[in-house]
């Protein structure tokens, strides 16, 4: 019997004489976010800074399009919600969250006013939306089949995500209100977003720890080859280039950025400990937030009282 309350990570279960508890261990990985400072869009100044921490997981981050406040996913309330900071770090406070079920990938409409974000209930991840002030969260998607990686479309209209309702996560779109959903790519795509000016899609062709960097028209038309590798869906998309993650070692990975007019690659950092998650680059281009997980493992001892 699977014990869908237990969330993630979660082993050794013992149910109480009675049969009305249950007592597990809950693994957690304490992941914080980063910023790297960058000098006139390109060269690195100084090393990765914590800025916004906890004893749990911090992931997820995305600035603001006004780059004022930082959206990113969190569970150290215990369970996985939603949370906003302003872009120093300061003033965090959850706007959505529901205890034993996760939320992931939040991205902000165009005008700062809401968040839209995967969530996972009861069965697979839907695509849900809210108030960036917190409040009721409106379900967009229904599918039974994992829908990730939502982005807002720069003219507010649509939201697109990841599904793999044909057999393969292919990137699609649904009106920002709420309707039916469009498939957008048919060839493989995965975690979309568009470039500052929305006249450009990009996606990875796949959720694979390695995939090709593609990009679109947004007013459809011939998808072109951007980069052969990007490590998890790890890539932003900015006026004059893409920032990108590529594994070189093990554990070890560089954040480069290529420039789309005359294509050169420029390494601006290595590192090691990073993880699965995104980049996210303010709009001044002064700075890139990210995830890293450091080694250490939590184990706490977690119940659930009449768990059946």
């Amino acid at each position: 019997m699977r014990l869908d309350a237990a969330g993630d990570y979660a082993s050794v279960p013992f149910i109480s004489s009675d049969g009305r508890r249950v007592v597990f261990e809950k693994w957690t990985w304490d992941s914080d976010l980063y910023r790297l400072a960058l000098d006139n869009g390109m060269k690195i100044s100084g090393s990765p800074i914590r800025f916004l921490s906890s004893t749990r997981s911090d992931f997820d981050p995305a600035y603001s399009p006004d780059g004022l406040r930082i959206a990113f996913g969190s569970d150290q309330s215990g369970g996985s919600g939603i949370w906003v900071a302003e872009a120093d770090g300061s003033n965090a406070r959850e706007v959505f969250a529901r205890e034993d079920w996760a939320t992931y990938h939040p991205e902000w409409s165009p005008d700062g006013r809401q968040l839209v974000f995967a969530f996972k209930g009861p069965g697979e991840h839907d695509i849900y939306k809210t108030s960036a002030e917190g409040g009721t969260a409106l379900r967009l998607t229904s599918d039974p089949i994992d829908e990730l990686t939502p982005f807002w479309s720069r003219d507010s209209r649509w939201i697109y995500f990841s599904s793999a309702k044909t057999g393969r996560f292919e990137v699609w779109k649904i009106p920002a209100e709420g309707g039916e959903a469009v498939q957008v790519t048919h060839d493989g795509g995965f975690a979309p977003r568009e470039s500052p000016a929305g006249d450009w899609l990009y996606y990875v062709a796949s959720e694979r720890e390695h995939a090709t960097l593609w990009r679109t028209k947004t007013t459809r038309g011939e998808a072109e080859k951007v980069l052969p590798s990007v490590y998890r869906g790890c890539f932003s998309p900015v006026k004059d280039g893409v920032y990108f993650l590529t594994s070189v070692g093990a554990r070890e990975f560089e954040l480069r950025f290529i420039a789309l007019k005359n294509g050169p690659i420029t390494t601006l950092e290595r590192m090691t400990a990073w993880s699965m998650g995104r980049l996210t680059v303010s709009p001044d281009q002064k700075s890139i937030v990210f995830r890293r997980v450091d080694d250490d493992v939590d184990v706490d001892i977690m119940m659930i009282e009449n768990f059946r």
